[in-house]
């Protein structure tokens, strides 16, 4: 059997992560009949109790040999329709055809081939970046939801977490914090008890912006 460089990483990627039997992973490699074959998303809005709400965009790549992949995109913070929208039209529209067809155990290319467009090839061969225009703000945002997507498949081709791929883990947990604060000043110990009743101790406090115009004074009273 002869292998390609290639396939022989995909062999030593196997190997240091306790794969059973890396030649299944070469095989796998070696036919690349895995395919991304379709780019879904559904969004969600949360709205916490009286303080607001926030809007969540989730990718759904779907693959020739049935793995699927989930990402998230993250188009701001409170309430968010405007951008859960925008960021919806560019997975399923712009972004999504071009993947389709791509190998999805090749993250850095397809991150590449969106945020180039039709410079990739050139971008690749010279060296640095040529993307195309409106690169910037939500359809980072989207193309990040995809790139989570993307890797968790290949964690998934591979029988390991993601966290493998990306260094390995050292911590076995990790403290969290409620993301609130949103609030207006004279609601602020409610909502910080409603997240301590839910088992957290520790609550992120917005402040500033959203006191406007009296800044100073309802950063204060928060």
């Amino acid at each position: 059997m002869r292998l390609n460089r290639r396939e022989l990483m995909w062999m030593g990627t196997a190997v240091a992560l306790g794969r059973p039997s890396p030649w299944t992973t070469v095989r796998a490699a070696a036919d690349r009949s895995l395919k991304i074959t379709g780019v879904e998303t559904f969004s969600v809005q949360t709205p916490p109790p009286h303080w607001g709400g926030r809007g969540w965009v989730f990718v759904k790549l779907l693959t020739s040999n049935g793995l699927v992949g989930y990402g998230e995109v993250h188009p701001g913070y409170g309430r968010t329709r405007g951008a859960c929208h925008s960021a919806v039209a560019i997975v399923e529209q712009e972004l999504g055809p071009e993947i389709i067809g791509e190998d999805p155990t090749r993250p850095e290319y397809v991150w590449e081939k969106m945020y180039n467009g039709p410079r990739t090839e050139l971008a690749l061969t010279y060296g640095h970046t040529a993307p195309r225009m409106g690169r910037r703000g939500v359809t980072i945002c989207a193309m990040g939801g995809i790139d989570m997507a993307l890797w968790d498949i290949f964690a998934q081709s591979l029988g390991v977490p993601i966290y493998k791929l990306l260094g390995g883990g050292y911590r076995t947990k990790v403290p969290a914090y409620a993301s609130g604060g949103h609030a207006p000043p004279e609601q602020a110990g409610e909502q910080a008890m409603y997240y301590m009743e839910k088992g957290f101790r520790s609550m992120k406090m917005r402040v500033g912006g959203m006191d406007a115009p009296h800044v100073v004074e309802g950063s204060i009273a928060r």
